[in-house]
């Protein structure tokens, strides 16, 4: 049994990766379609004659973007082993790649949403165009990966008062960064892959994260840690950290860090 709806309508923003690796890949032009297939099994309860339990044991999610023609070029540069000749979009191509897919656009109930699949496939080729006014658009199929308690990823609202950031500063250890914002935020376990910071033109990605009222800790491994005098900056890719009224912090790039290792 599967069911299909349309999730997100018209142009939607189309991101693939998480924290310093993603990319917006470009825009949908004609929405973003989402079928869901699920598999039952009619278990027979002994104790209770002629009753029967139906339990799903299995959920086959598939997602499709109609891409406008001219992004595929992204879309190909952000994929690794795709390839792009003419109209046509291979995916994948050599080893199976995953990646998380952030859908920022509008439902059919009119309230723009953000929309992140933890883990999708991208599959098969897709050859096949059509026009949508003066756009050609270009369908593109990925597959959800479905995890153990039947999850595959989640929406936030996206007209929620955003939380915005403040200020940030390292602690004197160098070994952390403390980042304030506007609101009182959401646990932030786990969500350090959102984030990244530099020390000076290099990239490095944090360890942890801690939350605590309107502040995010986020950890440092050895040998990353910031010395004395180094210009640090902090940034944030659209993902999954709310505040505590379920605002979705906004992306930003390259926030001053108060370097406060003696």
């Amino acid at each position: 049994m599967a069911d299909t709806a349309n999730v997100l309508v018209g142009v939607a923003e189309v991101t693939v990766g998480e924290g310093s690796s993603a990319h917006v890949i470009g825009y949908t032009a004609d929405g973003v379609v989402m079928t869901v297939s699920s598999e039952y099994a009619e278990i027979k309860v002994e104790e209770n004659e002629g009753s029967i339990i139906r339990r799903l044991i299995d959920q086959n999610v598939q997602v499709t973007l109609n891409m406008a023609e001219g992004d595929l070029t992204g879309l190909s540069e952000a994929l690794p082993g795709s390839s792009l000749v003419g109209n046509t979009l291979t995916l994948g191509g050599s080893d199976l790649q995953e990646y998380r897919l952030t859908l920022k656009g509008t439902p059919p109930a009119g309230r723009d949403m953000v929309i992140i699949l933890t883990a999708v496939n991208p599959t098969g080729e897709v050859c096949i165009p059509y026009k949508k006014g003066e756009v050609s658009v270009v369908p593109v199929t990925y597959s959800a990966l479905v995890d153990d308690d039947g999850e595959f990823g989640y929406n936030t609202d996206a007209n929620a008062d955003a939380p915005t950031f403040v200020s940030a500063a390292t602690n004197v250890a160098g070994d952390e960064i403390e980042i304030t914002f506007s609101k009182n935020m959401e646990a932030s376990t786990g969500k350090h892959g959102e984030f990244w910071f530099t020390r000076g033109v290099t990239t490095y990605q944090f360890t942890g994260a801690v939350t605590s009222s309107n502040k995010i800790t986020l950890s440092i491994a050895v040998p990353d840690e910031v010395l004395n005098g180094e210009t640090v900056k902090v940034s944030y890719r659209l993902g999954s950290v709310l505040s505590t009224d379920v605002g979705i912090l906004a992306s930003f790039t390259d926030e001053s860090v108060t370097n406060n290792v003696p």
